[in-house]
């Protein structure tokens, strides 16, 4: 079904003869739909057929190029970062109702909601996302100022405070969990490591020592303790640690 979806999409748009203005008409709204929700292949079919699709705007003044940086759509940012270098280089400032921004001030901006369970979490894959699209553009833009005077790092700190408290509160949170679940594990095994299974003889020697089943047990008592040093050891101690 798929295949057959865009092989329909190819019949559509490959043989038709419209000027920009009846493209516009026609594809700019299923475009920038696609790209907003990261749908690289119809993205790529519509730029083969008209490459000047790539400067469709919604009414914010945003591309496909900037959706998928503003959604976090990687498959889409790909694309097109690696095989239409005008939309990617002419992107690299942008003048919109809030001012004049390059392109990795977008990548600052908090995500709009993603489904990412945990405040740390969506914390980290948005440094990710930050980081990353760092990478593929010139050192200069890290250093360039927004309209109020705000390099990219700077967007990305003040959009992303709050996410950042909620993130430690979440691991405090998480952590706290663990800690009670670890506190009835431990002493369940402590009760089993000082019940001694049969028994023990007036000597004080358990009675199934040379048991093959008892030898298991202890084995696994033993096991069980070190493996619950262990975890204890690397639950952190705050939030802060845990988010770095």
């Amino acid at each position: 079904m798929h295949t057959q979806t865009l092989e329909i999409l190819r019949l559509m748009i490959s043989k038709v003869d419209w000027t920009y203005k009846e493209a516009s008409e026609r594809l700019k709204k299923p475009v920038l739909t696609a790209a907003r929700f990261g749908i690289q292949e119809f993205v790529n079919e519509v730029l083969q057929a008209y490459p000047n699709s790539g400067l469709f705007c919604d009414e914010k003044k945003r591309n496909i190029f900037v959706l998928a940086v503003v959604y976090r759509k990687e498959k889409v940012f790909s694309l097109i970062h690696d095989q239409v270098a005008s939309i990617r280089d002419y992107n690299n400032y942008i003048k919109d109702e809030e001012g004049s921004r390059n392109i990795l001030h977008l990548a600052g901006e908090l995500a709009p909601s993603r489904h990412v369970p945990g405040a740390a979490l969506q914390m980290q894959r948005e440094l990710q996302w930050f980081k990353g699209i760092e990478r593929h553009f010139r050192p200069f833009l890290r250093e360039q100022r927004n309209n109020i005077d705000q390099t990219p790092g700077d967007v990305f700190t003040e959009k992303h405070k709050k996410l950042m408290e909620d993130g430690e509160k979440w691991m405090r949170d998480t952590a706290t969990s663990c800690s009670v679940v670890a506190a009835l594990i431990i002493t369940i095994v402590f009760a089993a490591a000082f019940t001694v299974p049969g028994g023990i003889n007036s000597d004080g020697i358990p009675n199934y020592l040379n048991g093959t089943y008892f030898r298991i047990f202890a084995i696994s008592v033993a096991i069980s303790l070190v493996c619950f040093h262990n975890i204890s050891a690397n639950v952190p101690g705050n939030a802060d640690f845990a988010l770095r």
